[in-house]
């Protein structure tokens, strides 16, 4: 289980993790792969973390790979099949944020800092006309390459109550 943190420090979102908040959030743990084997062992080390203020949930993303492995593609943000897909590296966060394992929002980026964002819904329907305003950048690394994640609650809906987790 992972518990996201709150903070008062708002990171600069230009793909580089090195702010203090970064270095005091803990790792998320038990990754599992999605693309070629689904559930499958990560081919690469991913480390993630999360924390958040009252208006926007950051995500900071450092992804181990030789740096002559990496695949770039540039192109229009929200192309899919045309820029991501088998055509570069990619990060995918999706939020299920009615924990129903049904619904979940979608932020993509690339290699080269491309994004693209859809909603899932219906265990497995995809609304890729669906768009959030949101921010990320990515960062090159001699041991892999970096986004940093800065994404508005008003786009995300949340359920309701006195007990949301």
């Amino acid at each position: 289980m992972y518990y996201i943190q709150s903070t008062s420090v708002v990171p600069t979102i230009d793909g580089i993790l090195d702010e203090p908040l970064w270095n005091k959030l803990h790792v998320i743990k038990g990754l599992e792969q999605a693309e070629p084997n689904i559930n499958g062992i990560p081919s690469e080390k991913t480390d993630i973390k999360i924390c958040y203020d009252d208006n926007y949930l950051y995500i900071g993303v450092l992804l181990y790979n030789n740096i002559n492995q990496i695949s770039y593609k540039n192109g229009s943000n929200d192309d899919f099949l045309g820029v991501f897909d088998s055509k570069s590296d990619y990060f995918i966060i999706e939020l299920d944020t009615y924990h129903d394992h049904l619904t979940s929002y979608s932020f993509a980026v690339n290699s080269s800092g491309i994004k693209a964002d859809y909603m899932i819904y219906n265990d497995g329907l995809i609304d890729d006309n669906w768009d959030a305003q949101w921010d990320a950048n990515v960062h090159s690394l001699n041991k892999g390459w970096s986004i940093e994640y800065r994404i508005p609650f008003k786009n995300l809906r949340l359920g309701t109550g006195e007990d949301v987790t």
